[in-house]
């Protein structure tokens, strides 16, 4: 069980809090503390009113239901945090993280424009999105994080001047390519996306098998349902007249026509 506090008025130094229990230190993306302090236990009263801490959110409360995408979008934003130590030396902007349907074809994607804006100021540079599509939330969780890395990569050469795409951002070339293989990323060329098939390299893939991650829920396309549904229906045949009929379970059925009985299709 994990338990995160926010500090009001110090910010994260070692020894300053509480050690026992102490999982890691985050960012508060919404500037409402200095800093977010994860436990691996539930603080006392005491410990919070002498550390100047407020209880922000326990999984205990967020395993109350699975019916909302509240907990991996964080899940996904505190992996960014981790994926951006570690393969971009914490350089990388903080984008808006965001779960949508798939609306081109992809496992993810990145805004090259700073799609959200502040409501209270509006005039402000805003944010760019990186975006987890929920139709694919049920790969496994390193094919995920590698998908939001292989997004981060985007970020990466946007903030750099780097021009990694083309034909409408479907192309990736062999900018891509090098940045992507600078960043954990092995990219293989296919023939419509460029180098834009990527896998992690099996040093990532170990790295992002220790984080021990796991996505509770996605959003199957209507596409899925019908391959569900195709896949599950049975086709039988009259080895007489080569009359058809069709079950979703196992059934005997005698051809009125022939008098026999009707062959499951294989």
């Amino acid at each position: 069980m994990k338990y995160t506090y926010g500090m009001r008025l110090r910010g994260f130094s070692i020894g300053c809090q509480p050690k026992e229990g102490f999982v890691e230190r985050m960012d508060d993306k919404e500037g409402k503390y200095h800093d977010l302090i994860v436990y691996n236990r539930k603080l006392t009263e005491e410990e919070l009113k002498k550390y100047d801490l407020d209880l922000v959110e326990s999984e205990e409360e967020m395993k109350e239901t699975k019916a909302t995408v509240i907990p991996m979008i964080k899940q996904l934003e505190s992996l960014f945090s981790k994926l951006n130590d570690k393969f971009f030396e914490g350089k990388l902007e903080t984008p808006v993280i965001t779960i949508a349907p798939d609306t081109c074809r992809a496992y993810g994607w990145f805004t090259t424009w700073r799609a959200w804006k502040e409501t209270d100021n509006k005039e402000a540079e805003g944010y760019f999105e990186i975006n987890v599509t929920c139709d694919y939330l049920d790969r496994t969780p390193v094919e995920i994080a590698s998908t939001l890395l292989h997004e981060m990569v985007h970020l990466y050469c946007e903030m750099n001047g780097i021009k990694d795409t083309s034909r409408s951002g479907n192309y990736h070339n062999k900018n891509f390519k090098i940045a992507a293989e600078e960043h954990g990323l092995i990219a293989n060329k296919v023939q419509k996306s460029g180098f834009g098939n990527t896998e992690p390299t099996p040093e990532t893939a170990k790295y992002l098998e220790s984080l021990n991650l796991k996505f509770d829920l996605y959003r199957p396309t209507p596409e899925k349902e019908q391959v569900i549904k195709k896949s599950s229906t049975r086709k039988y045949v009259c080895p007489v007249c080569g009359a058809i009929i069709r079950a979703t379970k196992p059934v005997r059925v005698i051809c009125a026509d022939c008098g026999v009985e009707f062959e499951e299709a294989v």
